[in-house]
């Protein structure tokens, strides 16, 4: 496991801003996060899955 520095929704929102907007064609993706963090980003995480439907 990899513990990142930042904020983990700034991170959040800027891998699906990089997503929207650097990558064409259908796209999969996978969300590996540990409990806790899912637990804090629970609202944004809601919105970000929206976002790149």
């Amino acid at each position: 496991m990899l513990k990142l520095p930042g904020d983990p929704r700034q991170f959040l929102g800027e891998a699906v801003r990089t997503t929207k907007e650097e990558f064409a064609g259908t796209l999969g993706v996978t969300l590996i996060a540990h409990p806790s963090t899912m637990a804090v980003l629970s609202p944004a995480l809601d919105e970000a899955v929206s976002e790149l439907r």
